[in-house]
């Protein structure tokens, strides 16, 4: 997949707030806040996703989606929180199996 990150917005996180389903995720994969805000500021591979209309960037281990915001212009919305390698994702289903007939997927999709 091609890397956009130079084509990616610049997001200032004053500028930026969570789902409740971004912020259930974090607190699930116990990330912290620095790793979040460093996916969005100082991605290393970034790529827009037609399916998900949303921004999809990663730094480190933390990927994160995100878009504008809808209710304000100018404001970004974080939509998740992911695990940016399959080694992190098969990490953290070791630590905590998946529940509720949940498969881990491999790879991103665009």
């Amino acid at each position: 997949m091609r890397n956009r990150v130079d084509e990616m917005p610049v997001v200032d996180m004053g500028d930026v707030k969570f789902s409740g389903h971004a912020i259930e995720r974090a607190l699930d994969m116990g990330v912290e806040g620095s790793e979040i805000t460093d996916a969005l500021t100082k991605a290393e591979h970034a790529y827009w996703s037609r399916s998900h209309n949303a921004w999809c960037s990663k730094f480190g281990r933390v990927a994160v989606g995100f878009r504008e915001d809808n209710d304000a212009a100018g404001k970004w919305i974080v939509l998740t929180v992911l695990w940016a390698t399959e080694d992190d994702w098969e990490k953290d289903a070791r630590r905590a199996p998946l529940t509720g007939g949940r498969v881990l997927k491999r790879g991103w999709e665009s």
